[in-house]
């Protein structure tokens, strides 16, 4: 038994394109297959409804899709959706960048820069200015996310500067944080972000970075990253978003200089990406109380095929289980976090990922005491290369009794600087 689907496909607003889709061969005799393949033929189609106009235009142009079976419809969605903007990473130092020509800024979606303070003027965009200093010798180093597209809508809201091109919105905002608000300053912060990705059609956070002034310090018998944490667990849900689970992103939180603001900078995306966890760690999620009020909101990765496969893992500390290890050795809590990134790799493998290696990531290191720098990139040369991708900081990280804390992206293998 089969049976005959046809969808309308709104190809633009002003002008409407007709997607047949024949969804043969969807019933085996089993009713509750057959409604989940119908339903997956449909969200499928539902994405690629989302994507931006000149991809869809290549949807429409499928030759003769309403003569295929469901399995194939499905196959050519995910086609499409893999032929996304590729997203691009580029870390260079502010004077670099200054000289980029005009053009070159249009595919840029926004950018970090790491800086006591910034002293080169640059571009103004969607842009994090984070107060913290590199441990390289880098000179106000930038992390530049890319799109594959020069077709870039941009916009501000609440205080929030964001771009997007079509799949995947870069969003930014800075609010000043007094002693003992952390608390309304993180869920002010987080409402306006989902506030904002809401109004434009990326309801789906990617990844999140938090930095955070005096992260450990402490107020009325709470720490301050404890407070953002409950800050952050209201406003989503408030806005009815999941704390838990498959809906939640990767992200990290980090210090910053005292009296720093508090920085919060996303990528965003239209659908949802696949969140990861890591075997040898309990889910931050599920921490128990002992860790504060509220559990933190992320997932310890984030697989997105938007573009091409991209992984972003949180940042990772010498955590196993709920417990910190190896207080004390900056070298072993080094190894413990490279021991839960091969977990991580190994576990979106699992899930469709290609296989990337400790070598392909692009990684960020925070460290709390700069003395320990030599150390730490000793560690990661031999496990990464004489010459790892790895951008150094001195931040304090979200636990008192950790030294180190690493995050990393694997981008498409054609997008490794």
């Amino acid at each position: 038994m089969s049976a005959t689907v046809t969808l309308w496909f709104n190809v633009r607003p002003r002008r409407e394109a007709l997607l047949s889709v024949l969804a043969g061969d969807i019933y085996d005799g089993t009713p509750i297959w057959s409604a989940l393949r119908l339903f997956k033929a449909l969200y499928y189609l539902h994405l690629l409804r989302r994507l931006p106009r000149s991809l869809r235009a290549r949807a429409a142009s499928a030759p003769d899709p309403c003569r295929r079976p469901a399995r194939n419809v499905l196959m050519h969605a995910r086609q499409v959706l893999a032929h996304a903007p590729a997203l691009r990473l580029e870390t260079a130092p502010a004077a670099l960048l200054a000289t980029r020509p005009a053009a070159w800024w249009n595919g840029v979606l926004g950018m970090a820069r790491y800086a006591a303070v910034p002293q080169v003027a640059l571009p103004a965009l969607p842009r994090a200015e984070v107060q913290v200093a590199a441990l390289d010798g880098s000179d106000e180093p930038c992390e530049v996310w890319c799109s594959g597209s020069d077709v870039l809508q941009e916009g501000c809201s609440a205080g929030v500067h964001w771009r997007a091109d079509g799949t995947l919105l870069f969003a930014a905002l800075q609010l000043p944080v007094r002693i003992g608000t952390m608390q309304v300053v993180s869920r002010e912060a987080y409402a306006a972000l989902l506030e904002t990705l809401d109004a434009q059609g990326y309801p789906h956070l990617l990844r999140v970075w938090n930095h955070l002034g005096e992260i450990n310090g402490e107020t009325d018998g709470l720490e301050c990253y404890r407070r953002f944490n409950v800050g952050r667990q209201d406003a989503l849900l408030a806005q009815g978003r999941g704390v838990a689970g498959s809906s939640v992103p990767a992200a990290s939180a980090l210090g910053a200089n005292p009296g720093a603001p508090l920085t919060v900078y996303a990528l965003a995306q239209r659908v949802p990406p696949r969140a990861i966890e890591n075997p040898r760690q309990l889910s931050a999620y599920h921490y128990p109380a002992q860790y504060g009020p509220r559990a933190p909101t992320f997932s310890r990765a984030a697989l997105s095929e938007l573009g091409g496969p991209l992984l972003f893992i949180s940042g990772t500390a010498s955590i196993v289980g709920h417990r910190s290890m190896h207080a004390g050795d900056v070298g072993e809590q080094t190894r413990e976090i490279l021991r839960n990134l091969r977990a991580l790799l190994q576990q979106a493998q699992a899930q469709g990922a290609p296989v990337w290696q400790l070598p392909d990531l692009h990684c960020k290191v925070y460290l709390r005491d700069a003395g320990d720098y030599p150390q730490v990139r000793a560690v990661l040369q031999a496990a990464l290369g004489p010459q790892p991708r790895a951008l150094f900081l001195h931040a304090d990280i979200c636990r008192s009794d950790l030294q180190v804390e690493i995050e990393a992206v694997a981008l498409p293998a054609d997008e490794r600087a």
